[in-house]
């Protein structure tokens, strides 16, 4: 981590601005005016300019013209000064003759030069008594550079045996002439090989003529010597020609052999004369199934991701591909006879995947069928197939429909829109127990939504929140109307589909559906949440021989219940007590509002002489309301809005339900058989028989004494 600095090919220091050295301004040359320049700068502004050694001692990636300069080293330093062979510009190679040459601060006529990194210590040269600071300059002789970009269209599928390239020099009229030792071997995996002609190979000759071409070699081989590339003969393989050569599909260790690919060669530009470059690219294809995803109306659409399984459930070569942005191409799937699944499982946002999968069966005439995983025919509206023709390979283009989502209230009975009823939206997270929950606070951008005049949450959309699992929760109702049991725990899929994840914290309420727009293709999902007007109940305790005749004194207890018909606890009413007027009151009226649901009316305590009730009273209440006066009829004990019956062999109740509808109020007789009148407190008691049996027992002793006393006055 030694500090150096960099001069420009002017001689100015320079400090580092986007990635790129830059002069100082005003200019500095002299390194005693940058020391007191840097003197008084700030700590960031020393970043830019002092620069600092790897943690080896190694500097590197300085642009041509640019000088190093490592000052202060201590006397006795050892270093050396190196190019590597691949981090020479292209286009240029070491001039053999004075690639490192090093020179020292005077005229000095010493100097060293040679082919291998120079090297040398701090000190080791002096003039009279100063040491002379040593200067390297490191040169490239300018040349010709060909590079040769490989491209195998099935790069995704296969991994490729080696393959040899050569440089032919091409004449109009001539035979073509392999130039001497430019045959070399592309590694699998690898994608370029680079050429440099010396000015001494290109002397007469136009760098144009210089044509690159795959090559089939006969017993190749690698002279141990000097590494170059032996065989026993050469053959070109010309621009469309066919190449069969071997490989073995990702994801699998069955090698294949035979494929046959097309040679194709795409010469490129020369670069300008300062240059001297050239790129050419050679791309080998074999017949294959273009894949391309588009959205309804045909418009190519990037970011969706595809699988490709074989029949037996392994990836084909990568485990997912996805569409890119320019051409929607998802991939050139390179296919053997068989069946193949392909499975949308990710799309951009604002559309809805596939379905189902797509089956693709490839049949040994190279014809594409499609069909669903059951082989049923796939709907043709979400895909085209156009089968292979001439030189054109088959494609499959898979369409996308667009999706949105809305969120709705209203009115249970009426199904009219709710607005003004008040939700927060809150992320799924997961406790240290790595159960999923709630998160304690709703998300920021979603707090105090209100439902508008159609009812709808504006804020919720398949974009906002985007793809995860939310938790919708009612924060205050309409007026008027009861609130939900719970949450609306829904979840928002990479596949653009909505679903409801966990009910359990809600039995009732809401449902969703979604449709699709047979024109547009739209999907349209729908969490449509219902809210039910609160019922006014009220409980009269009476006599069953005798309606008329009202019991007090009758306790009971009310409780919500679930759909398996379990009481949710707590009671929602504890000790409901019925006074001189029957009606059941907690203390604070006689009219409770319920939402709709489910209630078990509980007796804890039966009125005196009446027998206790040992089934729960089931009360129902619905949406619906009765809009007329009703008194209680027994023919017709049934209200709508409330229904209840006292036990469960008898589903009517048989004693009514009355409603009023002044006051909106219904009102539920609750029986009690009358039972076996038991002493009250205060009356006779025990005593009396106590003592009415005393007198009889002593009334028997004394009886018993005189027939004793007669019998022994007779004897």
């Amino acid at each position: 981590l030694y500090p150096y600095y960099i001069k420009d090919p002017y001689g100015n220091y320079c400090r580092r601005q986007g990635g790129v050295f830059v002069a100082i301004e005003p200019y500095i040359t002299d390194y005693n005016d940058l020391k007191v320049y840097v003197a008084g700068l700030t700590p960031a502004e020393k970043d830019a300019v002092i620069f600092y050694t790897s943690p080896n001692g190694s500097i590197s990636q300085i642009p041509a013209g640019y000088t190093v300069e490592v000052p202060d080293l201590l006397i006795g330093t050892h270093w050396k000064v190196e190019e590597r062979d691949n981090e020479i510009p292209r286009g240029y190679t070491m001039r053999l003759s004075d690639g490192y040459t090093r020179k020292d601060t005077y005229d000095d006529p010493e100097q060293t030069t040679g082919t291998t990194p120079i090297a040398g210590v701090i000190g080791d040269h002096v003039i009279g008594e100063e040491v002379v600071a040593p200067k390297v300059d490191v040169r490239n002789q300018k040349g010709w550079g060909l590079t040769v970009k490989k491209i195998w269209t099935d790069e995704d599928f296969m991994n490729h045996d080696p393959i040899y390239f050569a440089v032919y020099y091409v004449k109009a009229g001539e035979e073509p002439e392999l130039v001497d030792g430019s045959v070399q071997k592309l590694i699998g995996g690898s994608t370029e090989i680079y050429y440099f002609f010396s000015q001494e190979q290109m002397s007469g000759r136009s760098f144009n003529d210089y044509v690159v071409y795959e090559v089939v070699l006969t017993n190749p081989r690698v002279d141990q010597e000097d590494g170059r590339i032996l065989y026993d003969s050469i053959t070109r393989i010309k621009n469309n020609d066919k190449l069969t050569i071997g490989g073995t599909p990702k994801g699998t260790e069955t090698h294949q052999d035979g494929l046959e690919y097309t040679v194709t060669y795409q010469p490129g530009e020369q670069t300008d004369q300062n240059e001297n470059v050239r790129t050419d690219t050679v791309t080998n294809s074999r017949p294959g199934i273009k894949l391309i995803k588009t959205d309804w109306v045909g418009e190519k659409l990037a970011g969706a991701v595809f699988t490709l399984k074989d029949s037996d459930g392994h990836n084909v070569a990568l485990d997912k591909y996805t569409s890119r942005e320019s051409d929607g191409l998802i991939t050139i799937a390179y296919l053997n006879q068989g069946e193949y699944t392909l499975t949308e499982i990710e799309t951009p946002v604002g559309y809805i995947a596939l379905d189902d999968p797509i089956k693709i069966i490839v049949q040994n005439d190279e014809v594409i069928r499609i069909s669903k995983t059951d082989e049923t025919e796939y709907d043709h509206s979400y895909y085209t197939l156009v089968q292979a023709t001439g030189n054109e390979m088959a494609t499959i283009t898979i369409k996308n429909r667009p999706v949105e989502l809305n969120v709705v209230k209203i009115d249970a009975e009426t199904k009219a829109p709710i607005q003004g009823v008040k939700f927060a939206l809150y992320n799924q997270v997961t406790d240290s127990q790595g159960n999923p929950v709630k998160d304690h606070m709703p998300i920021e951008s979603f707090t105090g939504m209100t439902t508008n005049g159609d009812g709808k949450l504006t804020e919720i959309g398949i974009g906002a929140p985007g793809v995860g699992t939310y938790y919708l929760v009612e924060t205050q109702p309409a007026e008027n109307y009861d609130s939900l049991d719970g949450d609306i725990c829904f979840s928002i899929g990479k596949n653009g589909v909505v679903s409801i994840t966990d009910a359990t914290t809600i039995t009732s309420g809401y449902s969703l559906n979604s449709v699709q727009n047979e024109k547009t293709g739209k999907v349209t999902w729908t969490i449509t949440i219902l809210n039910g007007k609160m019922k006014k109940v009220s409980f009269l305790k009476v006599s069953s021989t005798n309606t008329e005749t009202l019991l007090s004194g009758a306790k009971f207890d009310l409780y919500a219940v679930d759909e398996n018909g379990t009481h949710k606890e707590p009671a929602l009413y504890s000790n409901l007590i019925s006074g001189t007027d029957g009606l059941l009151t907690d203390g604070a009226g006689t009219v409770f509002d319920l939402p709709v649901g489910t209630y078990h009316l509980i007796e804890t305590l039966a009125p005196n002489g009446y027998n206790p009730k040992t089934a729960p009273v089931v009360i129902l209440v619905t949406a619906e309301n009765d809009s007329a006066n009703k008194g209680f009829d027994v023919a017709s004990p049934e209200v709508n809005g409330v229904i209840y019956s006292e036990t469960s062999a008898d589903p009517a109740g048989g004693v009514g339900v009355a409603y009023d509808s002044d006051t909106k109020v219904y009102t539920l007789r609750i029986t009690n058989t009358p039972g076996i009148e038991l002493p009250k407190t205060g009356g006779m008691g025990t005593e009396v028989f106590t003592a009415l049996g005393g007198a009889m027992t002593a009334a028997a002793g004394a009886m018993l004494l005189r027939r004793k006393k007669k019998k022994t006055e007779e004897a």
